[in-house]
């Protein structure tokens, strides 16, 4: 499905970057795995998973919130010579807090991870991929970005702002043969979230009544990345078990 092509994933240390890293991985596509910091734990990961498949995986470090990081990040990837034919971006940081208690500066942080590092990323790699025959951006919004919740003003904003984006882009990008959708993840949980949900007693609130998963995700993911997609552009596919609310202090 994705054989041949290579890929930048953002955020790929864990989560839904990893695996999505895994799920392109096992079908044939060659990856840039970026992450914040360098981590022998993270590096023998993304070898092992290198190995399994047979394909090449290169890591990339910078931090989102840095301009001449993301800059550097960028430059890292194209130095490379090779085509961009896929990027997700991924990479993001998350914040409770009521607005009459918010922090303007943690807002402005959230914005520079959540929105602006992710657009800049994507401006730097896109003329690359305006080459390629047939690209494709796929942005991780959130169903907070479609449905806000008390106290994610800051995430709800910068996650709907990225979904306006993806819109925008998908139009200024058509002609030249890239297509950019959007992916906006429910209640994607872990043990610790499972865990986190009994001591606050609150229940999942969502059609299907769990958590999702990562894997499940990065399905609908490598969807949008492949060509099974190919009519598709300035789309935002909801994964959310039928929506829901988030467990938060509100």
């Amino acid at each position: 499905m994705l054989q041949g092509k290579n890929a930048v994933v953002t955020g790929a240390r864990t989560g839904i970057g990893r695996a999505t890293v895994e799920k392109f991985a096992e079908f044939g596509a060659n990856i840039w795995a970026c992450a914040r910091q360098p981590d022998a734990a993270f590096e023998s990961d993304m070898k092992n998973i290198s190995h399994r498949y047979g394909i090449w995986i290169e890591t990339v470090f910078f931090d989102f919130a840095d301009k001449s990081q993301i800059e550097a990040g960028a430059k890292e990837i194209l130095s490379a010579k090779r085509p961009v034919d896929i990027l997700v971006n991924n990479a993001a940081i998350n914040q409770t807090e009521l607005f009459m208690k918010a922090s303007i500066d943690n807002i402005e942080h959230l914005f520079a991870v959540d929105f602006f590092g992710p657009l800049l990323f994507t401006q730097k790699l896109a003329k690359r991929m305006m080459r390629g025959k047939a690209s494709s951006i796929v942005n991780i919004s959130s169903l907070r970005g479609l449905q806000p919740a008390p106290g994610r003003l800051a995430y709800s904003s910068a996650k709907s702002a990225l979904k306006t984006a993806t819109e925008t882009l998908a139009l200024e990008l058509a002609s030249s043969g890239v297509r950019v959708n959007a992916v906006a993840p429910g209640q994607i949980g872990s043990e610790r979230m499972m865990e986190e949900l009994k001591e606050r007693k609150t229940s999942i609130n969502n059609a299907l009544g769990r958590f999702g998963t990562s894997a499940e995700v990065a399905e609908v993911i490598l969807f949008l990345a492949s060509d099974m997609s190919s009519y598709m552009t300035g789309e935002t596919i909801p994964v959310t078990g039928g929506r829901g609310t988030d467990f938060t202090s509100s």
